[in-house]
């Protein structure tokens, strides 16, 4: 796991980041091409006192569409100047050079346009969360430009605030803040909507505020000269310069807790509690879960970096050192193992489920990069991560990972009917062997497909299955699902049965493992919920097809985990770079393993709010803690 500092489940947002993703501060307009008169008239005398003749001007610029000018405006006792108006019937599809980091898929329109000047130096934060602005459904977009073109770059902008304080009514509407601007500096302010179009952008009323941030103070930028910030603020950025000036903000004390865009006193950060993305708490780098130092020792005495080589982007995390045959996970919450070892999945009969700190170059350790690659007697796989294994003949027992052990050519490693265990038997003869290249392909009783990449010989059922390695499975109509760590359970899909559209709501409660079929319209989200019994349990969420892959149609899910007081838990967007289903496993470690009981919701959505998925199927596994 590697933690950045810029990109923290709390990321500490600069202005000049921000000006960064929003497009240049200035923009020069580009003239109209000069037009040449029909007839130049040269004159027969130029007398030697004469100014040279006039240039050739460009074309005026199009006129500004401003609809007011708010600079003659008086602020009020919050120091905000704020105007009301409304975006509906506006024609101005099309205002502004705005990145798509600006808005969220989509495109931006029907535009209005204010005019502003600078009182005093700093920064200015226009914004539409306020009370004139009632309509949740109107999708604002705000941003500041530099100069009244229809091609202008933006200063600054933004699709939604996220403000999760202003709740569910400004949930879409519109924050940004520009970096330094001079006194007396002319900016225009656009306020308009976003759709699939920017001729199909929403529309309404809007209340806009704007309000101007002195150099220093609160949320104001950084003064580049003298103290940054007045006294009790602290810069975001360490040396302020004009292209990284920094935000003056009031920091979080150590060990305090802090939410994302926190600013934490100097030398911690905001680090995000195991159990809850969306809180954390502040603390000192180099420290036990503080973030890694660079450039110099990473951790403390005791601690290793989740990140091997931190870099400003990619500081990492310090966590416990782990050594070799220590207990470990793979996502590094409970520590790192030591130096010249591995956290990999342990034998299946010995620890099934676990991951144990393996040394590089012994039996199910990784190989080392050099000869000897493993100690003496075991060879190294030729798999995509390369593992020293020991050579075991048929009938001897095997490990089901294939980390410790590989089974004699021509035979496989079977599962035991428990599927914790595993014994070498001659390919195609039991379930869970390998295929046999001719035929017949599997014994009678077996039949050959392909599970987890390779080709399986498999028995169906209608009992326990096989989950983890495809031997068992179940009937026509029934899928395996987990139901310990290693032993599964056959359900059929549940019908999705609305409204179940918030973790309130959720359809359910489930009480074992279950598989649920639906379908996602523009804008919808389904919950479902599992109850963890007493003595609590561990859950297991993806997404699939039920068969094997993703939803069709390029489908991009998001799944999150609600705890039974409804704040999220966890989230997961994509389970790899190119695979766009979900998964959340808490059968090893991790957030949602060894859950105390009660009522858990499992909501899914699409990554694009305004996209459809046509079907989808979500595993919701409920394992007994051990």
């Amino acid at each position: 796991m590697i933690t950045s500092r810029r990109a923290l489940p709390f990321a500490l947002f600069t202005a000049g980041s921000l000006l960064a993703a929003c497009g240049d501060t200035t923009v020069a307009p580009t003239p109209d091409a000069a037009v040449t008169p029909d007839v130049v008239v040269t004159p027969d005398v130029t007398p030697v006192d004469a100014a040279p003749p006039d240039r050739l001007r460009p074309l005026p610029l199009p006129m500004c569409p401003a609809e007011a000018d708010l600079a003659g405006m008086t602020p009020g006792s919050d120091g905000a100047v704020r105007v009301t108006g409304t975006t509906a019937g506006s024609e101005l599809e099309r205002f502004g050079a705005f990145p798509t980091a600006c808005f969220s898929g989509g495109a931006v329109g029907r535009f209005v346009v204010y005019g502003y000047t600078m009182r005093g130096e700093g920064s200015l934060r226009v914004s539409t969360v306020n009370p004139g602005t009632t309509s949740a459904t109107f999708d604002t977009f705000v941003a500041v430009l530099g100069s009244c073109i229809p091609t202008a770059h933006s200063i600054t902008c933004n699709d939604n605030a996220g403000d999760a304080a202003a709740g569910a009514v400004h949930a879409r509407h519109s924050t940004a803040t520009t970096g330094a601007l001079a006194r007396g500096q002319r900016v225009y302010i656009v306020v308009g909507g976003r759709g699939n179009s920017a001729a199909m952008a929403t529309s309404g009323a809007f209340e806009l505020s704007a309000r101007e941030l002195a150099l220093g103070a609160d949320n104001g930028p950084c003064r580049l000269s003298g103290a940054a910030c007045d006294a009790g603020l602290q810069c975001t950025v360490l040396a302020p310069t004009v292209d990284a000036q920094g935000v003056c903000r009031r920091p979080v004390a150590l060990g305090m807790p802090c939410v994302g865009g926190d600013l934490c006193v100097r030398g911690s950060v905001c680090i995000a509690n195991p159990s809850d993305t969306t809180r954390g708490t502040c603390i000192m780098d180099a420290t036990l879960n503080g973030a890694c130092l660079v450039g110099r020792p990473p951790c403390g005495a005791g601690l290793s970096c989740t990140n091997p080589t931190p870099t400003p982007d990619a500081t990492g995390v310090c966590r416990t050192t782990l050594m070799a045959g220590a207990e470990c996970d793979p996502s590094q919450l409970t520590g790192v193992c030591a130096a010249n070892t591995a956290c990999r999945q342990a034998p299946v009969a010995a620890n099934p489920g676990r991951y144990l700190c393996f040394a590089v170059g012994a039996r199910g350790g990784l190989c080392r990069t050099a000869a000897p690659r493993c100690d003496a007697g075991l060879e190294c796989s030729t798999a995509t991560t390369p593992t020293c294994r020991a050579m075991v003949a048929s009938g001897a027992e095997c490990d089901l990972t294939s980390n410790a052990t590989v089974c004699a050519a021509g035979s496989s490693c079977a599962p035991d009917a428990m599927f914790a265990g595993g014994t070498c038997a001659a390919d195609g003869t039991a379930p869970g062997t390998a295929c046999r290249g001719g035929a017949p392909t599997c014994d009678a009783g077996l039949e050959c497909a392909a599970f987890g990449g390779r080709n399986v010989c498999q028995r169906t059922t209608a009992a326990a299955c096989d989950w983890r390695y495809g031997s068992v499975v179940c009937g026509t109509g029934s899928t395996c699902l987990p139901g310990g760590v290693s032993r599964g359970v056959c359900a059929a899909p549940t019908a999705e049965a609305e409204p179940n559209n918030t973790p309130a709501a959720a359809q359910g409660p489930v009480t074992e493992s279950a598989i649920f079929r639906g379908a996602i319209t523009a804008g919808d989200v389904d919950c479902y919920q599992a109850r963890v019994p007493a003595g609590g349990a561990s859950l297991f969420v993806e997404t699939n097809n039920n068969a094997g892959g993703c939803p069709g149609g390029g489908a991009d899910t998001v799944v999150a985990v609600y705890n039974p007081a409804g704040a999220r838990i966890v989230e997961n967007d994509d389970i790899a770079q190119n695979n766009l289903c979900s998964r959340i496993s808490g059968l090893v470690s991790g957030p949602l393993n060894n859950l105390a009981a009660g009522n858990y919701a499992v909501c899914v959505r699409s990554y694009n709010t305004t996209s459809t998925i046509a079907s989808y199927h979500l595993t919701v596994a409920i394992v007994s803690s051990m």
